[in-house]
């Protein structure tokens, strides 16, 4: 089964993106957050694709004030290694195009950046571990 990402856990991914960059960690529009997560959860979808509809949907929908991409590349990254996968490489270009993207080609490109780790059972060290392999990709993006 696939572990999704908690409110509570992209709330920290951001809290910590805007925490390295110093601006506003306020939410501009919230409700796009929760409907990404119920979606996320309903259906049969595999992990790449609800880690494609995270990805998106943070990205394009901009629920909050700044960082959005930062968060949706994060944020994916931490989904894919809630359940024991990582993106050995982030194709920049690609992610600052994303909204021109299908949900499909999403999940195809992440599958093929897809590599297996030893599965972290701490959100906390997730999350450091994602900003630190995706740190200087984050300082690009910024």
């Amino acid at each position: 089964m696939v572990q999704i990402i908690s409110a509570e856990q992209l709330q920290k991914v951001h809290e910590a993106i805007t925490k390295k960059f110093g601006v506003s960690k306020k939410a501009k529009n919230p409700g796009i957050l929760g409907f990404t997560l119920s979606y996320m959860k309903t259906g049969d979808e595999d992990l790449l694709f609800k880690t494609a509809v995270l990805l998106r949907n943070i990205a394009v929908n901009k629920p909050f004030e700044e960082l959005n991409l930062e968060t949706a590349l994060i944020a994916a990254d931490c989904q894919l290694r809630l359940n024991g996968w990582y993106m050995k490489t982030v194709p920049e270009a690609y992610i600052k195009n994303i909204q021109a993207k299908s949900l499909q080609d999403i999940a195809k490109t992440i599958d093929i950046n897809l590599a297996k780790e030893e599965r972290i059972p701490d959100f906390d060290e997730i999350l450091r571990v994602s900003l630190g392999v995706n740190f200087n990709v984050l300082r690009r993006l910024a």
